[in-house]
């Protein structure tokens, strides 16, 4: 199983995004956009998982002290890396983004008490909007930059999912495998 660990967005902040990608249509860049209903907030890829592991992933993930609800703002969009051949656009978040740097972090040692490798890079909270195909050509940054300072609304973070990426044709599709409470409370 294709797995990750990750908190939704709301359908209104997801419409926002989706009508700044239009808006950037005119510059032709070369990018394969994630569809609306696929953005979200990754707080850790784990990958191809063996299905026999999903279960102690679970409990790790059950069994994280957690905290308050986060509360984000989505704003503004910026390409990684920052300088040199753009891999991927994503839109920037402030607020508690702390604390949702804690809880990635909280995520990453559980799932690594649960036998799993950690990431290698630097976790920074972002929502990936699309991935460059190439390198765009001409006056590509500029016109980016038209866009930096959007605001495209806030929300709560307070569930995030241990979801499994099923690749199809036309992208993937993600289905919840279960749900965890940012409180610890309601984990279902």
């Amino acid at each position: 199983m294709r797995l990750f660990v990750a908190a939704g967005v709301p359908d209104e902040i997801r419409t926002r995004l989706s009508a700044m990608k239009e808006r950037l249509e005119p510059l032709s860049l070369p990018i394969r956009w994630v569809r609306p209903e696929g953005i979200h907030l990754t707080l850790k890829f784990l990958g191809e998982v063996p299905e026999d592991r999903v279960e102690r992933i679970e409990g790790a993930l059950k069994g994280m002290a957690r905290g308050r609800p986060h509360h984000l703002e989505v704003r503004g969009i910026g390409t990684f890396p920052v300088r040199g051949r753009p891999r991927v656009i994503w839109a920037g978040l402030g607020g508690d983004v702390a604390e949702v740097v804690r809880l990635a972090a909280s995520i990453e040692d559980a799932l690594e008490q649960a036998g799993l490798p950690r990431e290698t890079r630097e976790f920074r909270a972002h929502l990936t909007l699309g991935r460059f195909r190439e390198s765009p050509r001409g006056d590509w940054r500029g016109g980016l930059d038209r866009h930096a300072d959007g605001d495209f609304g806030e929300f709560r973070i307070e569930a995030f999912a241990l979801y499994e990426s099923v690749l199809q044709q036309g992208g993937a599709r993600y289905r919840v495998v279960r749900r965890f409470a940012i409180d610890g409370e309601r984990n279902v």
